[in-house]
């Protein structure tokens, strides 16, 4: 292990950014869905580097750059890239993010959102310090997840929200009818005040019952192990298998008294915001890394003239846990013998040094060897 690897370099690519005060990630929502906003599940952030030593943050929703106004506020489907002034203060890995003198931080009103708003840059400030973490780094950090204490993988599912303003939905959620009478499911969105959008699904085919509809998505490169799936997801009429790695989740029917049991766009996001129809569910993956996930709809339920009748369901803010794999996450720790009088250098798995190791998976180097211990306190 080189010393690069220590090296405060600001991480680019597809990265999540993660607050130091209150360890949330920047993600979207609130007003017209693309207001900047702080949450336990976040978006992926394209961290690009300018030829000036500036940095370029583009998001997947509309056109997808972080952008500020007059009233400290933030959205992230901005049109024109800002440049944005990314360093380490204190060389520790957490990094202020500034633009002409305003650095991104956020606000807690009174309500249930954690807005990213941005304000006068002070770095003594834990509300303006940010992780940058890399989808390797994400998944590193991820061997620290223990059946006492799971992580949150939900980074792994591509637009995992189900925000349509998000470019990458129709690439990251696959439709594949059946048959030619399937004839294409549609999406609808429900919204309220603060544009909260739920997908309603429709494989309608008034005249026939054997439409068939499947939603899937494909993960890889997932790590092995124990996972629970969360998420908002209810039925109405006809028959939905829902599974994941071949594991039936259960899913429950919109209750009649939301307008007779119909789901439409309002009736979703009725459901959506009584805290209902979220299913919870483990399974597990294999060391090939891959994880599906399929909705497969059948139109099968008819009225008493024979016809088929509204054959819909609605689904939103899909999440992971992470258990671990039932072993400490130590891998290809090779045994050799180290200079014993050497002090011992600690550093976190993002190559972070640490005076005073807690509990937690490490790099330690001693004279010249590297190795990876787990640390019980």
């Amino acid at each position: 292990l080189s010393t690069a690897a220590f090296a405060q370099d600001v991480p680019t690519g597809e990265c999540y950014i993660i607050n130091k005060a209150n360890g949330l990630q920047i993600a979207s929502g609130s007003w017209w869905g693309t207001r900047g906003l702080l949450k336990e599940s976040g978006l992926p952030v394209t961290v690009e580097k300018n030829g000036n030593g500036t940095f370029k943050l583009t998001t997947p929703i509309g056109n997808g750059q972080i952008k500020i106004d007059n009233n400290h506020e933030c959205f992230v489907d901005g049109s024109d890239a800002l440049e944005f002034t990314i360093s380490s203060p204190n060389n520790d890995g957490f990094y202020t993010i500034v633009n002409n003198g305003e650095a991104l931080t956020w606000e807690h009103p009174e309500n249930d959102h954690v807005f990213l708003n941005h304000d006068a840059a002070d770095a003594a400030d834990e509300k303006q310090l940010w992780e940058i973490l890399s989808v390797e780094q994400m998944k590193e950090r991820l061997k620290d997840a223990t059946e006492a204490n799971p992580m949150n993988a939900t980074f792994l599912i591509k637009a995992h929200d189900l925000s349509p303003y998000d470019k990458t939905i129709d690439e990251a959620w696959i439709h594949n009818p059946k048959s030619a009478k399937a004839g294409g499911g549609y999406w609808v969105e429900g919204n309220n005040w603060d544009k909260t959008n739920v997908w309603v699904f429709t494989c309608d085919q008034p005249e026939t019952t054997d439409t068939e509809d499947v939603i899937y998505q494909e993960i890889e490169g997932a790590p092995a192990g124990t996972y629970e799936y969360t998420g908002f997801i209810v039925n109405d009429c006809g028959t939905l298998n829902f599974t994941i790695n071949g594991t039936k989740v259960d899913v429950e029917e919109l209750d009649p008294e939301n307008n007779s049991g119909w789901i439409w766009s309002n009736t979703a996001r009725d459901a959506y915001y009584e805290n209902k129809y979220r299913p919870t569910q483990k399974f597990t993956v294999g060391d090939d890394g891959k994880i599906l996930i399929k909705m497969h709809k059948i139109n099968d339920a008819v009225d008493g003239d024979g016809k088929t009748t509204n054959n819909r369901m609605a689904f939103k803010d899909f999440n992971f846990k992470y258990f671990g794999n039932g072993s400490s996450g130590i891998e290809g720790v090779a045994i050799e013998a180290v200079d014993a009088d050497a002090p011992a250098e600690y550093y976190n798995m993002q190559g972070i040094r640490v005076a005073e190791p807690t509990t937690g998976l490490y790099i330690v180097r001693q004279g010249n060897k590297v190795s990876k211990q787990l640390i019980r306190k």
